[in-house]
């Protein structure tokens, strides 16, 4: 079944990125940094977002794994160093 959504928020599952809201100028550069390296991949790309059931975040975002053909997007965060596993 496919289901089109747009301007949906989530969260990506099972990373921790930098916050980009951070009070700390080096923090704030790191979740910049890491917006940025996901935006230069993902942008324009055809891409399918695999959310879980009923499954939110404390702020009420789903929670979902982003795949770029066979590629796990959220593993590649965490291999470039750009995200913590959460």
């Amino acid at each position: 079944m496919g289901i089109w959504a747009r301007k949906v928020v989530v969260r990506l599952m099972g990373i921790d990125a930098p916050e980009i809201r951070a009070v700390s100028e080096a923090e704030k550069a790191k979740g910049v940094a890491a917006r940025n390296a996901l935006a230069s991949v993902i942008l324009g790309q055809n891409i399918v977002i695999e959310t879980y059931k009923d499954r939110t975040g404390k702020y009420g975002r789903y929670l979902a794994i982003v795949w770029l053909g066979d590629q796990n997007i959220n593993e590649s965060m965490l291999r470039a160093g750009l995200a913590a596993a959460c």
